[in-house]
């Protein structure tokens, strides 16, 4: 499988670098660090350079990573061969782990952290992309890159595939490539979470921590309820927050020993780290000025250096999006962030926000403890005074959360509490053999607080909060571990790990267990895990533009409209390649010269995807009638020779009258509405199916076909059966009435003109 080809890179770096351990690299977790800085430069190397050629496609792709995989074997191989170079002398041997001295915690908390990486293994694995982040923008952008097999700009409904920063989507391209799937795509998230486990641990190591200390920090990143949840997704929480503890790595060990293979490896980290998620500035600016200002004491005159080694690098893996940023937007960072961040800047303000910040890692599952947190929250914003949803520091109403199991709302309860816990104690006393505590956990603080500083509140902030917890693991074990005892460490794990096992088992979209587990439902059905109203819908849209001719397909929507999962049911068993493009763009992505990078787009399908009373688009292709609508996508096809627009009115008219006549007993024979009881789901959508069937009629083109006829149409038959719809469904029986009325009213008229409106209608079928 070539898709194991980035794989089988990153393993043969690992092993090239253990066997040569530049600079004392004796530390199998600094090399695996170190390895995945050189492999994210491959990627944003190898993806910007083949984009700038429009040659993003199966074969350079596998030929870029075959030949480096050649390259790094055949110098491996010539270090094998020097036995003083023998790279697997560091790999762990039966006498070696035996000499180790494992204590029995220690075993323990090892595997626990094994079970929590299996487990979330199999269900990245198992489970198709389903966040609804992934379904707008982050696995929208990669199908459009595969498509135009370039990087460069679209017109896009959806702005967000174009100003994000790439970074992990650059890897989830590789991998679609290389595997004709999705199948993977979970897994960048997972070998992020593994290589968070190694970077928490080897941070508490550079602090000072013990054996001990290491392992369990990692079995606290490990348990993190929200790491849990992202490490089998394909949002990029957990991609920039192992950036972020990498470059932390290196800045703590630049700070001992300011080399410049140190302070470039840091400083990659940090531009890996910042291409992948703009939080990234936040958590790292205060560390930043921590390291900086000890290399200022260590070099004086000299600290330019260190500040041009990490501009250069920066700019340089930002380069390419930033550039196609400024060609887009004029500016580098100009994005459409700017109604995320705080607009008023004040200690009230600022106050807020971390209150309702750490808010949503304190819901409980007791009701009256979540009231009574909620009634203080609210009562310490009328002391300060300001509103708890003032719109300038606020993106969406505040509301106190409940226990989630979903990946953008789940709280770390435990983990907050511990890690204030250790702050204080980190900040007000003294740890033996520690070293840079202090200012290590004002840095973590420090980042936290800037975070609440500068962003608008929103409820969703549980998972940006990823990387401050993962940060901050270290200073929990080194306060565990300067216990006398072991016991401490022993029960910390075991409530952390028994806390967080309904996230590892009973996620709200990828559930292992339960009646709707990831084993038992459909692939195709768990693209739709936040949304499954609208798997059926999509699928029919699917089935209906696969059953045509119909090779080139534009989509209207909004800035937030579920597009990826429409490829997936495209390309399900396709009859024919595709082209899919956005049409009637109206932002500033559609406004550049040849805006399609595949060139000029006509297609002969719109694909709708939000409700719109018009029968027809026009646009400089020609025009597009409606034919079909399946509950809020509207599909239109192009009308080529200037009947379609007839013939759907006729074809749909048609299917109208007949299903009134269906209609007519259910009407008629309707018990009292008192008397309805659990409502007939196959009655609602027959009766919705039927409302929208009458939606697909032109009432423009049936007044041409009888004077009247389309007015009449409209506001007694299709509004009528909207309300008999509405009123059903609500158990309104005002509205049910009112609908009633007026579909009689179409009926009678109707049968008054039956005989000139049948004559009518078979002239135009002639």
């Amino acid at each position: 499988m070539f898709v194991l080809l980035p794989v089988l890179c990153f393993i043969l770096i690992y092993f090239c670098l253990l066997s040569r351990h530049p600079l004392g690299w004796g530390c199998w977790r600094r090399c695996l660090l170190l390895s995945s800085v050189l492999w994210g430069i491959c990627i944003v190397g190898s993806t910007e350079v083949l984009s700038l050629f429009h040659l993003i496609r199966w074969e350079t792709l596998a030929g870029f990573w075959g030949t480096l995989s050649l390259a790094l074997a055949g110098a491996l191989y010539k270090s094998h061969r020097d036995k003083h170079l023998n790279p697997f002398r560091f790999l762990p041997s039966r006498t070696r782990l035996k000499n180790l001295g494992f204590s029995a915690t220690e075993i323990s908390l090892l595997c626990l952290i094994a079970l929590f990486a299996v487990v979330t293994a199999v269900t990245a694995f198992l489970a198709p992309p389903n966040t609804w982040d992934s379904m707008t923008y982050h696995m929208g952008r990669v199908v459009h890159w595969i498509q135009n097999q370039s990087l460069a700009p679209y017109p896009t409904h959806i702005p967000r595939q174009l100003y994000m920063t790439p970074w992990a989507e650059m890897v989830l391209l590789h991998l679609q490539i290389l595997s004709n799937g999705d199948r993977f795509a979970n897994l960048v998230q997972w070998f992020s979470m593994i290589g968070s486990l190694v970077g928490v641990s080897l941070l508490a190591q550079q602090l000072g921590a013990n054996r001990r200390a290491q392992i369990l920090s990692s079995l606290i990143a490990a348990t993190i309820p929200m790491g849990i949840l992202q490490s089998s997704s394909t949002q990029n929480d957990y991609v920039v927050a192992f950036w972020i503890l990498s470059f932390l790595n290196f800045a703590l060990m630049a700070k001992k020993d300011p080399r410049l293979f140190l302070i470039s490896t840091a400083s990659s980290s940090l531009g890996l780290a910042v291409l992948t998620k703009p939080t990234a500035y936040i958590y790292a600016f205060p560390f930043l000025i921590w390291f900086f200002y000890a290399l200022f004491l260590k070099m004086r005159r000299n600290i330019w250096k260190p500040v041009c080694v990490l501009a250069v690098i920066l700019v340089s893996l930002n380069l390419g999006h930033g550039l196609r940023t400024i060609q887009l937007y004029g500016a580098p960072l100009a994005t459409g962030e700017d109604a995320y961040r705080n607009e008023v800047f004040s200690i009230p303000a600022w106050l807020s926000n971390i209150l309702r910040n750490i808010s949503l890692h304190l819901r409980t599952p007791s009701q009256p403890i979540n009231e009574a947190l909620d009634k203080t929250i609210r009562w310490t914003h009328r002391q300060l005074p300001i509103d708890i949803n003032d719109p300038r520091t606020t993106w969406d109403k505040y509301q106190f959360p409940n226990v989630s199991l979903d990946e953008d709302y789940a709280g770390n309860l435990p983990h907050l509490f511990l890690i204030l816990l250790a702050s204080w104690l980190c900040l007000s006393r003294k740890f033996p053999g520690i070293k840079d505590i202090k200012g290590y956990t004002f840095s973590t603080l420090s980042a936290f607080l800037l975070f609440c500083l500068l962003l608008k509140w929103q409820p969703w902030h549980a998972r940006l909060h990823l990387a401050f917890f993962l940060i901050a693991a270290p200073l929990i074990s080194i306060l565990l571990s300067s216990a006398p005892r072991p016991w401490p460490t022993a029960l910390v794990a075991a409530v952390l790990s028994v806390y967080a096992l309904p996230w590892l088992f009973f996620c709200n979209t990828r559930p292992l267990l339960g009646p709707k587990n990831i084993f038992h439902v459909p692939r195709l059905e768990q693209y739709f895990a936040k949304r499954p109203d609208i798997h059926a819908p999509y699928d029919k849209t699917g089935k209906y533009i696969k059953s045509g001719t119909c090779a080139d397909i534009g989509l209207i929507g909004n800035g937030d409209y579920w597009e990826y999962p429409f490829w997936v049911f495209l390309k399900e068993n396709p009859a024919r390649p595709f082209r899919v493009e956005h049409v009637d763009v109206e932002n500033i992505s559609s406004g550049r010269p040849r805006a399609y990078p595949l060139g000029r787009f006509d297609p002969c399908v719109m694909v709708q995807f939000h409700e719109r009373d018009a029968a027809k688009i026009s646009d400089e292709n020609g025009t597009y009638v409606k034919v079909r609508r399946f509950n809020f996508i509207d599909i239109f096809l192009k009308d080529e020779t200037g009947t379609l627009s007839r013939t759907n009115m006729v074809y749909h008219f048609t299917n109208v009258l007949a299903s009134l006549g269906q209609t007519m007993p259910l009407l008629n024979n309707q018990p009292p509405f008192e008397t309805f009881g659990e409502k007939d789901v196959k009655k609602i959508i027959y009766l919705r199916r039927e409302w929208q069937e009458a939606q697909l009629v032109d009432p423009e083109e049936l007044n041409q076909m009888y004077a009247g006829l389309g007015d009449r149409f409209k506001t007694s038959l299709v509004h009528g059966l909207e309300l008999r719809l509405a009123g059903y469904i609500t158990s309104n029986q005002a509205r049910y009435d009112a609908g009633k009325k007026l579909i009689l009213t179409w009926l009678i008229w109707f049968h008054q003109n039956k005989d000139a409106l049948i004559q009518a209608l078979q002239s135009e079928k002639k």
